[in-house]
């Protein structure tokens, strides 16, 4: 931040040098902010009352967590209570199962109960109640109030604005893409409830793999592989060199995961170069044997601007700057937890990986990050963390020497100081 800028006002005459303002496209009906931490996160007002953060995720309609729900004393039913004839149960990513209850007749409007206005309201005669915090938030930093369904806002060509952490809404009748996005096609699968586009995944000059891919605006990865379209095409034997890692979740608990790079990635006519992806290595849940091939994730989505036109059955991508850096696999063993204290945000040690960096250098949950080696980083959020992570991981040595950082933590009222490798995996 600057400060203490003195602004003179000239003549017209005298700015020759402004840059000129950027015109608002005519197609722009309304922008909803969000809050972007690896997730999208949406602030809204349930029942006209109720003010609720939902993660943006591929889902239809609105899913609530079962201890929010709870607390805030609405009734749920279960699926033989609600015409389903039984117990109904969800799975996701990962092989676990977890029972479905029902709240009855919820409305759902954007903004909280004290922002007057609201873009779009919706209502619900039934809405899914699972125990989403107790699985999820440990992976997303944050407590889950529940998830805000892909659907609600598919009227609209949905700009999504990171830098700005906001959604604008396009008309879809006027609008224009920006002559620098590139378009690609949208099938839709799982029952047409699911963009899928067509991937093409470049192992070396001579071989390539095709595939369809869910666009997963709810994951914070890149790429991910199912482990069918993995197993298909050998690509954990054609992929080299691989990580193994468990430090994932998904709605269906731990995953099992192979991490690699490889030469580039096409999506459309947009190429991109040495990105990391996943490859599942579960035989259970949605990323085993599904009818897609794999998923694209916010990991890389958010170095675009992305414009989803459902009307229009397409995708657009424009780069940002950070569409040209490089794609980092570093570890730390690091979950943060992003608490928002008196309007000042704060990162708070969620859990340590055994084994890891942080948890050789000391690190507690609990922990609250204050400097990282003569930068402050009170204040800072998940992504500029990982940010800052993945700058570190790129300055080492060709032999992947581990950097040291001093992290400065404040634990039980006692500033500590603690030195932690940050080790670069690919």
């Amino acid at each position: 931040m600057l400060v203490g800028l003195v602004s003179i006002p000239l003549p017209a005459c005298a700015q020759p040098d402004d840059p000129p303002a950027t015109p608002t496209p005519l197609s722009v009906l309304d922008t909803i902010p969000f809050d972007y931490i690896n997730h999208i996160f949406v602030r809204v007002t349930l029942n006209d009352s109720l003010g609720a953060v939902l993660v943006y995720d591929p889902v239809q309609g609105v899913l609530l967590d079962e201890r929010f729900a709870r607390r805030n004393g609405l009734p749920t039913f279960g699926g033989e209570e609600v015409g389903y004839g039984g117990p109904v149960t969800v799975g996701g990513a990962g092989s676990a199962q977890h029972t479905v209850t029902f709240a009855r007749d919820l409305t759902v409007r954007d903004g909280l109960p004290t922002q007057p206005g609201s873009t779009f309201e919706r209502s619900f005669p039934l809405t899914p109640v699972i125990p989403l915090d107790s699985m999820m938030a440990g992976a997303l930093g944050r407590p889950v109030d529940g998830l805000f369904g892909i659907d609600l806002l598919a009227a609209y060509v949905l700009e999504f604005d990171f830098e700005h952490e906001r959604f604008v809404l396009h008309d879809p009748g006027s609008f224009a893409p920006p002559p620098e996005a590139s378009a690609v096609p949208i099938t839709w699968m799982e029952r047409g409830r699911k963009p899928a586009v067509p991937v093409t995944l470049h192992l070396t000059d001579d071989e390539q793999v095709d595939g369809l891919f869910l666009l997963d605006f709810g994951m914070g990865g890149a790429l991910r592989l199912t482990t069918g379209f993995t197993e298909t095409h050998n690509l954990s034997e054609r992929i080299s060199p691989t990580i193994s890692s468990d430090s994932e979740t998904g709605l269906g608990g731990a995953l099992q995961s192979l991490f690699g790079r490889i030469q580039s990635v096409s999506i459309g006519t947009l190429r991109i170069e040495q990105p990391v992806l996943s490859m599942a290595q579960e035989t259970e849940g949605a990323d085993a044997y599904p009818e897609h091939d794999g998923l694209i994730g916010l990991g890389l989505l958010d170095r675009y601007r992305v414009f989803y036109d459902v009307p229009g059955e397409q995708l657009w991508l424009a780069p940002t700057p950070r569409a040209a850096e490089p794609y980092i696999y570093a570890v730390t063993g690091l979950r943060w937890e992003a608490v928002d204290r008196d309007a000042a945000g704060e990162l708070i040690v969620h859990s340590v990986a055994p084994n890891s960096p942080a948890a050789e250098a000391g690190l507690q949950p609990g922990d609250q990050l204050l400097a990282v080696d003569d930068t402050d980083a009170s204040g800072w959020t998940r992504r500029e963390w990982q940010t800052m992570v993945d700058q570190t991981a790129a300055q080492e040595s060709g032999q992947k020497t581990p950097v040291v950082l001093d992290v400065r933590i404040l634990r039980s009222g006692t500033v500590h100081t603690v030195r932690m490798s940050v080790v670069r995996r690919l």
